[in-house]
């Protein structure tokens, strides 16, 4: 679940809350835990690309052409977390069964 606080994007998932930032560049996502950065999703959106995109109840598109609610974009999340991988592609997470 993803929550909208001040100027933060937040992922809760199993009562953990991690903090979604990102830089512009590639753009990277970064899913932080304790202020440090614990895994990296490349070809993603910058973090308020994201908050403004679901809070406006829209999809958001992957660069593979492939949109995504945000149940969706948790589920990915949640696959990537649950996985030993740090860095991935977020289109590889979205379309491989087991990462």
């Amino acid at each position: 679940m993803l929550k909208y606080i001040e100027n933060k994007l937040l992922f809760e998932m199993n009562g953990i809350t991690y903090r979604l930032t990102s830089q512009p560049y590639e753009p990277c996502l970064y899913i932080n835990y304790n202020g440090q950065i614990i895994k990296t999703i490349h070809n993603a959106w910058t973090w308020d690309t994201i908050s403004e995109t679901f809070q406006k109840g829209e999809k958001i598109e992957a660069l593979d052409g492939k949109c995504y609610s945000e149940e969706e974009f948790c589920s990915v999340l949640e696959k990537f977390m649950e996985s030993s991988r740090t860095e991935a592609d977020f289109a590889f997470i979205a379309k491989t069964e087991e990462i």
